[in-house]
């Protein structure tokens, strides 16, 4: 390779990292700055059940039936005996029908129940759930051909402007529950059609078809395929979100508040940080363990665990030692500051610690090792689901904290050691070789952190 590619190739790199990284920053923005200001227009009560809803949004965009992983892996892979744009759209129609069965079950559980939603809250919540994941199938298809900078546009310019025009109208229009739901809906729905063209070009789609029908196999095989990661995904989803859930069925929602801002914040360096870095590392590593060039796998695993611990590690470390101006800050001396400051020492070393199975876990889904997963996730997540709700039942947001910090450190080691057992014989083990780096990387550096804080009160 010649110097001028070697540094077209350098400046290509930066910009798609670059791209992938603007692409999170919208939910840097709208996680620092706009849920404060929702929680002041709304007040705690209304608050709480925009909370639960977004949870529920981030639970139900996790659980897409393995559709985002299958499309994901068979494009990056390029082993997929489809057209790129017909497992897009097989995929998609999975959710679509999946989607129109839970909106019909949720009319008819609304109208046989009372609750504090109505039927067309309950609606508008469906679409917006619809909306969002099928978006995120689109992601991943763009990700998977490396199209970072449409993947980023779609991302960061549907992000804020959902937040905006939400912002918008709960302050000219209405501060209410039906205001921010109607807002979220249909910029989601905007959003998704955005990405759905994006996704034609990149994919070079001739022509959008209406016609279904060839699609129903195809969609049936994906389903089929996707039957283990819907275990893991329910897992997933299950022990991200639904603490949330459990927390408000035991406390009020200006209880559920504090931990559901804390949860925020502690995953935000991840979400900004690591996710755009797996984004970026997870194709190349799947191609590489697909074509069978170990020694190329070992080397992108080097880059990409250099830059998860110096991306997330140390913004995390600094964000723990100076949480309590930082909370403050943030949410510009609410009362519940010092309760969200709190938690926040709980959960962020976990949760920092925990960032590291992003590296095992895309290992992981370039070996299909599917069904194992959703066997340790499932595993995982009743026992952590198990002791949330004998927390949250004796009234304890803090000791929840506790049982999530040791979970994500958990889901971490137990990837690890899977990964471990499925790499190749000597002398090509890259997966025992990673987790030791990672680990003298990050060791020093938690080994400092402890330090500082315990010297500061002394001086």
């Amino acid at each position: 390779m010649t110097a001028p590619s070697q540094s077209i190739s350098r400046y290509r790199t930066a910009l798609d990292l670059l791209m992938l990284f603007i692409s999170k920053s919208g939910a840097i923005v709208v996680g620092m700055f706009f849920l404060p200001w929702y929680q002041q227009l709304l007040g705690p009560e209304a608050f709480g059940i925009v909370a639960l809803v977004l949870s529920l949004q981030a639970f139900l965009l996790m659980l897409d039936l393995g559709t985002s992983t299958l499309v994901g892996r068979d494009l990056a892979s390029g082993q997929s005996h489809y057209p790129a744009d017909v497992t897009l759209s097989a995929a998609q129609l999975v959710l679509h029908i999946a989607y129109l069965v839970l909106l019909v079950t949720a009319v008819a559980v609304g109208n046989i129940w009372a609750s504090t939603v109505s039927v067309w809250q309950l609606i508008a919540c469906v679409v917006f759930f619809w909306a969002l994941t099928v978006q995120n199938v689109g992601q991943s298809a763009l990700l998977a051909r490396r199209a970072y900078l449409q993947a980023g546009k779609a991302q960061t310019i549907g992000v804020i402007v959902r937040a905006v025009i939400t912002l918008a109208a709960l302050k000219l229009v209405s501060a209410n529950l039906t205001t921010f739901l109607l807002a979220q809906t249909v910029t989601a729905v905007i959003q998704m059609v955005a990405t759905s063209w994006l996704c034609n070009r990149a994919l070079d789609s001739r022509q959008l078809s209406f016609n279904i029908r060839p699609l129903l196999p195809i969609a049936r095989e994906i389903a089929l395929r996707g039957k283990p990661l819907v275990l893991f995904g329910l897992a997933g989803a299950a022990v991200m979100q639904l603490d949330k859930v459990i927390i408000s069925t035991f406390l009020s929602p200006s209880e559920l508040a504090p931990y559901f801002l804390a949860s925020v914040l502690c995953l935000t360096p991840i979400s900004v940080m690591a996710g755009p870095i797996t984004q970026y590392f997870q194709p190349r590593i799947v191609a590489s363990i697909s074509n069978g060039t170990a020694k190329e796998t070992e080397r992108q695993l080097r880059l990409f665990t250099t830059a998860v611990i110096c991306a997330v590690a140390i913004p995390s470390a600094l964000l723990w030692l100076g949480r309590d101006f930082v909370v403050h800050a943030w949410l510009h001396g609410q009362s519940n500051s010092i309760v969200v400051s709190q938690y926040v020492s709980i959960l962020l070393p976990g949760i920092a610690f925990g960032s590291l199975g992003f590296i095992p876990y895309t290992l992981l889904v370039a070996h299909q090792d599917y069904a194992a997963q959703a066997g340790m996730s499932t595993a995982m997540t009743v026992i952590t689901l198990v002791a949330t709700i004998g927390f949250a039942a004796k009234g304890s947001a803090e000791g929840v904290c506790w049982v999530y910090a040791a979970y994500h450190s958990l889901s971490a080691v137990v990837s690890w050691l899977r990964a471990i057992q499925l790499q190749p014989p000597p002398p090509h083990q890259y997966a025992s070789r990673t987790a030791a780096r990672a680990l003298v990387m990050l060791l020093p550096l938690a080994a400092g952190g402890v330090l500082i804080a315990y010297a500061a009160p002394h001086f």
